[in-house]
């Protein structure tokens, strides 16, 4: 819904052979497009956007994603490793 306020968060998987930690930014429409940081300590509480722009359409918000990768384990070249995170969204 356009102009919805929506709280984001993260929370890292259980890591077994690498450790991931997400942190990213999601973008904030309130009087903008500002980012604000969003990590698995600290949510984001953002406003949707009211309208289509440049970059997302109404009511929709872009999340940009990264983090800290750790190995927990030595690992073997060609070998498929994973690791999970979740990004939870409420809208409010």
């Amino acid at each position: 819904m356009a102009s919805a306020s929506i709280q984001v968060s993260l929370t890292a998987g259980a890591a077994t052979e690498i450790g991931f930690v997400p942190s990213g930014v999601v973008i904030d429409y309130n009087g903008g497009a500002a980012r604000d940081t969003i990590t698995t300590a600290s949510a984001a509480t953002v406003e949707a956007s009211a309208a289509l722009n440049a970059f997302t359409a109404a009511g929709t918000n872009r999340v940009i994603m990264g983090g800290t990768i750790t190995n927990q384990t030595t690992l073997a070249s060609a070998m498929p490793y994973t690791t999970t995170f979740d990004i939870d969204v409420i809208y409010q």
